[in-house]
């Protein structure tokens, strides 16, 4: 999100220069945030067809958004993957993934002997239950919708309001939570040692003696779910050179993606998340990370989620109140309620044509793979 800050500079560096492409990467490489990504494709924003002036109620354009040469270079370095070292793992990392795992899939670890970190983190749904919000262990829907797990590990913080500082910390907390797993980790700990090949599934996942404790329980959990990453998609073909992996349709919505709808504000990166709360305009009670305490932040700020597998993670937002990527479209345009803490990027609303909607919801369309 641009503050009055970076709005400054975003005006003072993305001024015109006749070395555009050197000033774009030197305030990537300085800046290194989303304001940063925002103020460099800036400078390959395409001039318009005519010099005819646009009154500010006048209709979106009916002039598809193209992407230039160097625009497109610059795009595919904002969304590259990073590159994973290939070194191999050692035996006893791989055993702590392995052992973490089994542990997200085991009941012993919910009160009622059933509920698993799967039952709502279900990989089939990329990590997600498809659930409003999932079923607490009373029956009742639990506050906040499921968020998949894809991607953590290199994140800064975890859960919609960021609560979790560590995916240790992540782990910990639906297990104990009275409404979901119900389990406290000490009491857990005990669950599993009445299971013989536990013991020893965790002397060769750690050193220390005893290996089977709390503190090895989060460790586990958090080592396999940083091996979760999202499978590649068409779109990271298309960063990686391949022009023909997106359809006419879908560059069009990537270019207003990255353009005039502003996504990129919060949705930049390759894992399409500045990792930052913002308020979107719910009309929800939840307080988000202003009901944290020490954080100062404003109210109904939540972390901005992923956009990675999208198409498989339905339905949306924090309290999962937006059922397609059409009424997310909608919610942009329409729906927003307006009060001060009103992200920034939003209280603009997304003026889009028809068409324009169509095309970029072909984009995100392309952020998932394939079931």
């Amino acid at each position: 999100m641009i503050s009055g800050t970076d709005s400054q500079m975003c005006s003072a560096a993305c001024a015109p220069s006749t070395a555009k492409t050197i000033l774009a990467v030197l305030v990537v490489a300085i800046l290194g945030s989303n304001f940063a990504l925002s103020c460099a494709l800036a400078q390959f924003a395409e001039p318009p067809a005519t010099a005819q002036k646009i009154r500010p109620s006048a209709r979106p354009s009916a002039q598809p958004e193209q992407l230039s040469a160097a625009r497109t270079t610059m795009i595919r370095r904002i969304f590259a993957r990073p590159i994973v070292a290939t070194a191999p793992e050692d035996t006893k990392t791989s055993n702590r993934i392995a052992l973490g795992q089994r542990l997200f899939n085991e009941p012993s670890l919910s009160r009622d002997g059933v509920t698993t970190c799967a039952t709502c983190h279900n990989p089939k749904h990329a990590f997600t239950d498809n659930r409003v919000r999932a079923r607490g262990s009373d029956g009742n829907p639990l506050d906040r919708n499921t968020p998949t797990l894809f991607d953590l590990k290199d994140a800064k913080n975890y859960t919609w309001d960021g609560r979790a500082r560590s995916l240790e910390d992540q782990a910990q907390i639906p297990i104990e939570h009275p409404r979901e797993m119900n389990m406290k980790l000490d009491e857990a700990v005990a669950q599993l040692g009445m299971k013989p090949e536990y013991q020893d599934l965790f002397e060769r996942a750690f050193d220390e003696r005893p290996a089977l404790t709390a503190r090895n329980v989060r460790a586990s959990i958090a080592a396999y779910e940083r091996t979760l990453v999202s499978p590649i998609t068409r779109f990271d073909q298309w960063v990686a050179g391949n022009d023909k992996a997106l359809a006419r349709d879908e560059l069009e919505g990537l270019s207003i993606f990255v353009g005039r709808a502003r996504c990129i504000g919060c949705h930049g990166g390759w894992r399409f998340t500045d990792g930052r709360f913002h308020d979107v305009g719910l009309p929800s009670q939840d307080l988000g990370r202003a009901a944290i305490p020490g954080t100062n932040a404003a109210p109904h700020t939540f972390k901005t989620p992923t956009l990675r597998q999208l198409a498989h993670t339905a339905p949306y937002m924090h309290d999962g109140s937006i059922p397609s990527l059409d009424a997310v479209i909608n919610h942009y345009a329409r729906k927003r309620v307006i009060r001060p803490s009103l992200a920034d990027e939003l209280k603009r609303p997304l003026s889009l044509s028809p068409a324009e909607e169509k095309n970029l919801i072909a984009f995100l369309k392309t952020l998932s793979s394939a079931r």
